[in-house]
């Protein structure tokens, strides 16, 4: 039993007695409506925070006390993606992408590139569309699937990990991811590197990294290729590895 179908019994059930104290003791009608809300805030928080695991379980850190970190990036490949890999390369640090599909064509070289230097490279839906939440679960599937074809095409490779766009989940993504058959990924520290100005802030806000996390980044970020070598050697010299998500969590990146 998953926390959302513990939460709509553990509701069901509250409803339920509340009724009969209604009928028994007159019970205030806008306890219902605190209820109500209750639930709806609960499911809410469910959604948008992905660390929850709240409709289906995510991997979001790695348990156990190694010393090694993962750093991961969203929504390439684009135009910068390039750089983010020259960088990756001089420091000898690996990464996990998470694709958009529809990226894909035009930029094959960089997924190439991607797979040649030993990175891995996750689907991260095909469109990445704010109403992916809302789909069927079929139709969820079947642009995961289409993400898949797309990376497969250039790399021969099929992945298994999957980052749900925004990190947002629903009943619907849940079960879309399994019929799907793929790993749910979420992250650990959010970098907001697509908000924050200030690149000193963003280095700092990362550097505080510790054992068993996973970063999260964009390629297209506002300052993350200017701060992305001094985070790579701030981590290391606390002591921390960065090593490919497979080997931080234990799982495999692509089907065998």
């Amino acid at each position: 039993m998953n926390k959302h179908t513990a939460i709509n019994v553990l509701f069901a059930v509250s409803l339920l007695c509340l009724f009969f104290l209604h009928l028994s003791h007159g019970m205030a009608w806008y306890l219902y409506v605190v209820l109500v809300l209750l639930y709806t805030g609960i499911s809410a928080a469910g959604s948008y925070f992905i660390g929850l695991s709240y409709f289906l379980y995510s991997y979001t850190r790695a348990a156990g006390i190694q010393r090694h970190i993962a750093i991961t990036f969203d929504d390439g490949p684009n135009e910068k993606t390039g750089v983010i890999l020259d960088i990756l390369k001089e420091n000898k640090a690996p990464a996990t992408f998470f694709c958009i599909g529809q990226n894909i064509p035009g930029n094959e070289a960089i997924l190439k590139r991607m797979a040649e230097e030993g990175h891995l490279i996750g689907n991260h839906s095909y469109r990445h569309r704010h109403s992916f939440p809302l789909q069927q679960p079929q139709i969820i599937a079947a642009e995961i699937a289409q993400c898949n074809a797309a990376i497969e095409g250039v790399t021969g490779q099929t992945p298994r990990l999957f980052r749900p766009p925004f990190g947002v989940t629903d009943p619907m993504v849940a079960r879309g991811i399994a019929m799907s058959g793929m790993y749910s990924i979420g992250w650990s520290m959010r970098s907001y590197d697509t908000v924050v100005k200030d690149p000193q802030k963003l280095l700092s806000k990362v550097s505080r990294a510790g054992a068993g996390d996973i970063i999260l980044f964009h390629e297209a970020g506002i300052h993350t290729a200017a701060i992305l070598s001094q985070f790579i050697q701030n981590v290391r010299a606390k002591g921390l590895e960065i090593v490919p998500l497979d080997r931080l969590l234990d799982i495999d990146a692509y089907d065998k």
